[in-house]
């Protein structure tokens, strides 16, 4: 009798076999993480996903950088996966994440070896941080849908004035569903409607889900705590459907980490680190940023995401990077999953003509 056929992610963790290492960084939080060394590209990428991803929904990326002779870097975030999940929501501060992304980087990659991070989502604004205290141990940034966005050394947020100002500056209610996820026990509500909740995060329409659930005040709490459902997004194969499902509500997992980075900004532990950056700005723009990035920077901009909307983007983007290539897919918020094969081809296509050429 044959055995019956490894799972998704159990091939992908075995496709990479003794790369999948652990760290305990300064902090005392241990982080599980990819690390395959740099091959005869000579450069590492270092892939930071966001909400509510994991290391395995780069497995388009990571698998075909491999192929083509790149080291690699994938961190489950802190709140995920392998990774720690700390109930303390000040632990999800940007710049100590950002260090721990460094703690890493230390272990991993020889001080000679260039690296590009690629960010995604929360994943960008750890960049962020990288960009502003790290900056020089970098060769290039990648972003993908969330554009460099500097300290906002506001307040704590709160939703019942920061969402009518949105809709006020933007048409939208942006930070509408922030309100489910930043609710007492959100974190139970989405583990006990897991597949409403992903329903809603991975929908088959997106710009028009987002418009009418996301970024209307009162919806996603609705829609989740109801049960209701929604077709699935078309390039979410049964088999990630299951991964992503098990990463957020499998043995040993739970919400609270990943909803941890949202609560962080109501709970208002951005203002300290935010407070010491705006007080070394370079540029004095409303404190949108900090720096001027000097190093080659590529962004992918999704036309059909309906929060991180790319004309939006764009601009936040060409007031920091001197050398900006832009790309626009047509592609909901998922980009790297959505169309993975045009922006694997696009990414490849930079990095050997913006990062590669111009090495010393």
């Amino acid at each position: 009798m044959s055995s019956p056929p490894q799972s998704a992610y159990a091939a992908f963790c075995c496709r990479y076999g003794n790369y999948w290492q652990t760290l305990v960084t300064a902090r005392g939080l241990t982080y599980r993480y990819l690390s395959v060394p740099a091959g005869h590209k000579g450069v590492v990428l270092l892939f930071l996903h966001g909400f509510t991803s994991s290391v395995y929904d780069w497995h388009y990326q990571l698998d075909y950088f491999h192929n083509k002779g790149y080291g690699l870097l994938a961190p489950d975030m802190l709140g995920y996966g392998g990774s720690d999940k700390p109930r303390d929501t000040k632990l999800y501060q940007h710049t100590p994440l950002a260090r721990d992304i460094m703690d890493i980087v230390a272990a991993e990659v020889p001080p000679d070896v260039p690296i590009i991070p690629v960010g995604h989502n929360w994943g960008v604004a750890v960049m962020n941080r990288l960009v502003c205290h790290h900056g020089k141990r970098f060769k290039g940034f990648v972003f993908l849908n969330v554009a460099y966005m500097g300290p906002n050394a506001s307040a704590p947020y709160d939703l019942d004035e920061l969402i009518p100002l949105s809709k006020q500056m933007s048409g939208k209610e942006l930070y509408a569903y922030w309100e489910l996820f930043t609710k007492p026990g959100a974190d139970k509500i989405c583990e006990d409607n897991i597949e409403s909740f992903l329903d809603m995060m991975y929908a088959e329409d997106e710009p028009s889900v987002s418009n009418r659930i996301k970024l209307t005040r009162h919806k996603s709490e609705e829609f989740v705590e109801n049960g209701m459902r929604l077709p699935r997004a078309k390039f979410i194969r049964d088999e990630d459907y299951e991964v992503m499902r098990d990463h957020l509500v499998g043995p040993g997992r739970g919400m609270w980490g990943p909803l941890a980075w949202y609560k962080m900004w109501t709970d208002g532990h951005h203002r300290s680190e935010d407070q010491v950056l705006r007080s070394h700005s370079e540029l004095a723009d409303e404190g949108l940023t900090t720096i001027m990035i000097t190093q080659p920077v590529i962004f992918f901009a999704a036309a059909r995401d309906a929060i991180c909307v790319p004309s939006w983007m764009r601009p936040l983007m060409e007031k920091v990077s001197r050398h900006l290539t832009t790309v626009v897919l047509d592609t909901s918020h998922w980009i790297f999953l959505e169309q993975p094969d045009m922006l694997n081809a696009e990414l490849d296509k930079w990095l050997e003509g913006k990062v590669l050429r111009t090495r010393s």
